[in-house]
């Protein structure tokens, strides 16, 4: 930052920047070694204010650096400055671009994200998402309007966000319109769910949906795709099941699930409890305390124990609020380890190229 102030007092320095905006991205990404993202963020931001102020072009690299940083962060004012210089502009976003915007809102299953900037806001991220509330209908600029519905990695991207959001009516609109979409309509191999456009999509929406909670629209989304409920992965199998009542269809796997579901529960509160199942003869058998019965004991009386990971789902809460539980659950990590992910992933440096 000390460089770019003193290149930025006179002009023909000045002018020279735009073209080592790769290389000023590269600098800010090994920045993360020692500074926070929320720091690097406020630094592009100021970056750009500064390009702006001099007439100087705001080039992609800067906007895609900046809006995945805002992401990051958690920063809806940041989310909402750039997405209206995307739109002002009049500059693409690429497909790549908008499917890390979303990672970057930290919403897959491992919880990797949340180690270092805690979870979005749902109402924050349904804002960058759906529309802005303190902006008009007709200036709106949110993340929904960059989205390509004919590209398939972006509207699966778009799928999962709305559905860690918790969004069922959102996934709903998108399953009225998907029924028309011409991806859906390619022809493939009727009998694979990983290489037909049409069964692999629409198991999608089956999947996302359930993971709203919104059980009842999933079976009915089941039913008109016309997929046996035993070809679903388990994971869904077990969420349809949660609510057995909305069924739409019947086969022999679902009492198969519905016994197994109820080993599955069972375990994970033997578990917690620090007990194992000894197994005798005849159905018979008792329980016994396991070596980290110490261990899950202190789990359980810590304030942010949960029986089972949720991680990607956005906080129902203020983002003081979220930062404030976020402390608790980093203090309380070595007694939560059911909760919190035991692994880190690689050090964003290594990404190859930091701008897409």
């Amino acid at each position: 930052m000390r460089v770019l102030a003193v290149a930025l007092q006179r002009k023909e320095t000045s002018r020279q920047l735009p073209g080592m905006d790769l290389c000023i991205v590269r600098a800010l990404y090994r920045a993360r070694e020692t500074a926070s993202d929320h720091k690097i963020s406020g630094a592009i931001n100021t970056i750009v204010s500064r390009f702006m102020r001099e007439g100087l072009p705001i080039t992609r690299y800067f906007l895609a650096v900046g809006i995945k940083f805002a992401a990051r962060s958690r920063s809806l004012p940041g989310m909402k400055r750039y997405l209206k210089l995307y739109q002002d502009l009049g500059l693409p976003m690429a497909r790549n671009l908008f499917r890390a915007i979303i990672a970057k809102c930290s919403v897959g299953s491992n919880g990797y994200g949340e180690i270092r900037n805690g979870r979005w806001s749902r109402r924050d991220l349904l804002q960058v998402l759906l529309g802005f509330e303190d902006t008009p209908r007709e200036d709106q600029h949110h993340l929904g309007l960059f989205l390509d519905r004919t590209e398939w990695t972006q509207l699966y991207g778009w799928l999962v966000v709305l559905s860690r959001c918790k969004a069922p009516d959102e996934i709903w609109k998108e399953w009225i319109l998907w029924q028309d979409s011409p991806i859906r309509l390619k022809s493939g191999k009727p009998d694979s769910l990983l290489t037909d456009t049409k069964l692999r999509g629409d198991y999608s929406f089956i999947e996302m949906m359930a993971d709203t909670g919104d059980t009842r629209r999933a079976w009915e989304m089941l039913r008109d795709s016309g997929i046996p409920f035993k070809q679903c992965r388990t994971r869904t199998r077990r969420a349809l099941l949660r609510d057995l009542q909305h069924a739409t269809m019947w086969d022999d796997q679902i009492p198969i699930d519905l016994l197994e579901q109820y080993d599955v529960e069972l375990k994970k509160i033997e578990t917690a409890l620090g007990m194992e199942w000894i197994s005798l003869h005849d159905d018979q058998g008792y329980h016994r305390p396991t070596d980290s019965l110490q261990q899950c004991l202190e789990s359980l009386s810590s304030p942010v124990f949960k029986l089972e990971p949720d991680y990607g789902y956005p906080y129902d809460a203020s983002p003081e609020e979220i930062k404030k539980q976020q402390e608790a659950m980093m203090l309380h990590a070595e007694d939560a380890g059911l909760c919190i992910p035991k692994t880190r992933r690689k050090s964003t440096i290594s990404e190859h190229d930091p701008t897409t």
